[in-house]
């Protein structure tokens, strides 16, 4: 193909040529070669940029030098002219034939390093990959751990320290009998107890709430959002979906810790009296938004987190356990406060049953 554009282009340039020698006469005869023999160099490579230089020169003999229609050469001045054209058109084959090593040189050099980056982005994604499975299992481990601890106190540390306050209570029956001092400090050891047993009840409970294994996710957030007005002063106005039921367990503990961490971060950075919460569910999905109205995100901090460089762990954290059921995490944000948007599919056999 290489040498058949290189034919062609010469035999154009020639035909050319030909249509001007009622004006050029045999004036400059291979000037109309030199753009034949360029785009030959240029495109084509050595060897049909040389087949053109060699066509052009028999062609124009043949045709545009006396004597017409045949190939000798009568002076030096027709012997100059071919050995110009040689060497000009020499010169040009060198020079294209040097730019395109040196363009083949280039993008070998570029394929190399597309290559090289595309080896390195798919190291970087195996490594991310990585560390997103490292950490839903350490999320994981932690829930495992946390609902653990919060097993042991409710039935080990919380029931020891019921049955000592019904001792105290005995005693305190008895306080008739002990002085006015020993009364006291029954009375006192009586209400720290009560406000530990309080105090081990709550961390057992942030820790992992029970009624979220018995009951499901409405009744677990309900006892959550009351218990977080008492402790903030946040109202929180909560809205289920009719038909939420029963989620599976993972789903559920992630829409819980979704919950709890944006509701957090009203108490920390929003300056919100109120939160909003709602969780709808259709076949296909389950849509859990919570709002608050407060001073909003600033912009730069919302860009970060929309690229995933969220400061802090608490977003971070978030959108891992989002991901790990599968769903995704919006955050929308200005001067009227902020919306955190989570939505997660369903699987299809409790979609079946949705449906149902």
């Amino acid at each position: 193909m290489r040498y058949a554009i290189a034919i062609l282009a010469t035999v154009v340039a020639l035909l050319v040529r030909l249509a001007l020698n009622p004006i050029l006469g045999d004036y400059v005869p291979y000037i109309l070669l030199f753009p034949a023999v360029a785009f030959s160099a240029w495109y084509c490579g050595l060897g049909p940029s040389v087949l053109s230089v060699v066509l052009g020169l028999l062609g124009t003999d043949y045709w545009f030098i006396s004597p017409i229609h045949s190939f000798s050469i009568l002076d030096k001045a027709q012997l100059v002219s071919i050995v110009a054209f040689v060497c000009v058109s020499a010169i040009i084959i060198i020079m294209a034939e040097a730019n395109r090593r040196a363009t083949e040189e280039l993008q070998k050099s570029h394929d190399e390093l597309d290559s090289r980056v595309k080896e390195r982005t798919a190291e970087l994604d195996l490594v991310q990959d990585s560390l997103r499975k490292l950490t839903g299992h350490l999320l994981q481990l932690r829930d495992n751990e946390q609902r653990r601890l919060a097993r042991e106190l409710h039935d080990s540390v919380g029931q020891l320290l019921v049955a000592a306050n019904i001792n105290l209570s005995f005693v305190e029956a008895e306080a008739q009998k002990l002085t006015p001092k020993a009364a006291n400090a029954i009375a006192d050891a009586i209400i720290l107890l009560q406000q530990t047993i309080t105090g081990v009840r709550s961390a057992s409970y942030f820790l992992h709430p029970p009624l979220l294994d018995d009951v499901g996710l409405n009744s677990a957030l309900c006892a959550y959002a009351e218990g977080f007005a008492d402790r903030t002063n946040i109202r929180v106005d909560l809205t289920f979906s009719p038909d939420l039921g029963r989620l599976a367990r993972d789903l559920e503990i992630t829409i819980f810790r979704v919950v709890q961490e944006a509701l957090a971060n009203i108490h920390r950075h929003s300056g919100s009296r109120t939160a909003d919460v709602s969780i709808v569910r259709s076949p296909e999905t389950v849509r859990v938004e919570i709002r608050d109205h407060g001073r909003g995100i600033p912009h730069n901090e919302l860009s970060s987190i929309e690229v995933g460089r969220a400061p802090g762990i608490g977003i971070g954290g978030m959108r891992e356990r989002v991901r790990e059921v599968g769903g995704t995490l919006a955050i929308e944000s200005n001067g009227n406060g902020t919306r955190v948007i989570v939505q997660f599919p369903v699987p299809s056999d409790e979609s079946r049953q949705l449906a149902s």
